[in-house]
């Protein structure tokens, strides 16, 4: 009896080890407090009930465009889009030139700008801070997270932008979104 208990141990050892690895480094799951959109290649994710606004777009040519929910008459105080276009240049490249043209901006402070890995893509973090005009309060400070991603034929760019003193406190659901995209191509 003790021999087929052994056994049958021994047998389903390497069942048991097997299934609790999946072949390969499988990412995290996607944090509770985002939901998903799928591009072509790619899944990332943003902040949960933040929504479409058609007739205030931040950016018309986002692929995809969410703001964060604000009292009525008050205009958006952050949103989410997400581009994609086709890699003409090297992305490292493209990078650059947004950099330079980011440096135009009033009180422009690049805060930071480092090189990732994201599964087996290259991609690039850029942080940035500038003044805009904002109403008749004159001009307030900016917060932008740009996270680049090299897809091979294109790059998809997620921005994330925040207004106003509060900007700095974005950062935990901004680190969620970088952490959570998935390039599925």
């Amino acid at each position: 009896m003790m021999t087929r208990v052994v056994t049958a141990m021994l047998v389903a050892l390497p069942l048991v080890v097997a299934a609790g690895c999946g072949g390969r480094d499988e990412p995290p799951p996607v944090s509770p407090g985002l939901t998903v959109f799928t591009g072509k290649g790619f899944t990332v994710g943003y902040p949960k009930g933040w929504r479409q606004d058609p007739g205030n777009r931040i950016f018309r040519g986002a692929d995809f465009e969410v703001l964060r929910p604000e009292p009525p008459q008050r205009p958006p105080q952050a949103s989410w889009s997400v581009f994609t276009e086709e890699r003409k240049r090297p992305m490292g490249r493209m990078v650059d030139a947004f950099v330079a043209l980011s440096k135009t901006a009033r009180d422009f402070r690049l805060v930071e700008r480092r090189r990732l890995r994201i599964r087996d893509a290259d991609a690039q973090l850029v942080r940035k801070s500038y003044s805009a005009p904002h109403g008749e309060d004159g001009w307030t400070t900016l917060h932008q997270t740009d996270l680049f991603v090299d897809l091979g034929g294109s790059v998809a760019a997620v921005r994330m932008i925040v207004i106003g003193a509060g900007g700095g406190q974005a950062g935990r659901w901004i680190d969620d979104v970088v952490d959570s995209f998935r390039v599925t191509a």
